[in-house]
């Protein structure tokens, strides 16, 4: 999923999250938590992703946050920014348990959004605020103050800012053994385990 957040008189706050490079098991939109880190994966083809996002940043699998903390939404600079290591989007249990893994008409991923009723929490935030945090702390949510609509404009007109872990390691060096950092012919880029409840990163 992309988010964007508006601020007065510059670009705007962008992110994207996703649970994996390879899906899921399921067709549930909702039935996996998104964060802006995911874990590599085995098949064949992420080498061959791996290597087209490589051209742009060795760290492919992680969206940085300190773009958001940089700024708020008036457009004013935050004279001390404060940004977590990840964020994880878990998705509201009631919309988990709406649909089936299995597919069928109604199982479009436009319907289950497009489903989803007014003032609905969507998914709750939650923030681990080191690589070496063993918790996660909630910190917000996602709620649907209207209701969904397709849009032609939002798949040819409107885009999302993939921001580089970089810029948040240039603040946070040490984050840097924490981050998958992709290599074609080697396993040794294996970042140690960030995550909490198990690490995502076991292959």
């Amino acid at each position: 999923m992309g988010l964007k957040f508006l601020r007065n008189g510059m670009p705007s706050a962008n992110l994207v999250a996703m649970f994996s490079l390879g899906g899921q098991p399921s067709w549930n939109y909702f039935k996996n938590s998104f964060s802006n880190h995911i874990e590599p994966i085995s098949a064949a083809f992420f080498k061959v992703v791996g290597l087209k996002f490589s051209s742009v940043t060795d760290f492919i699998l992680t969206i940085g946050l300190k773009d958001w903390a940089q700024f708020d939404q008036n457009g004013n600079a935050e004279s001390s920014p404060k940004y977590p290591f990840a964020l994880v989007f878990t998705p509201n249990a009631n919309l988990t348990n709406s649909f089936s893994d299995i597919y069928d008409d109604n199982m479009d991923y436009l319907k289950q959004i497009g489903s989803i009723g007014v003032n609905s929490v969507v998914y709750d935030v939650y923030a681990q605020e080191l690589p070496t945090s063993k918790d996660l702390t909630l910190i917000g949510s996602l709620v649907a103050q209207t209701g969904f609509t397709t849009s032609a404009w939002g798949d040819t007109g409107m885009f999302f800012t993939h921001n580089y872990i970089e810029k948040d390691l240039a603040d946070h060096p040490d984050w840097t053994e924490y981050i998958y950092k992709f290599s074609l012919f080697s396993s040794t880029k294996q970042p140690k385990c960030a995550k909490p409840r198990g690490c995502p990163f076991l292959q």
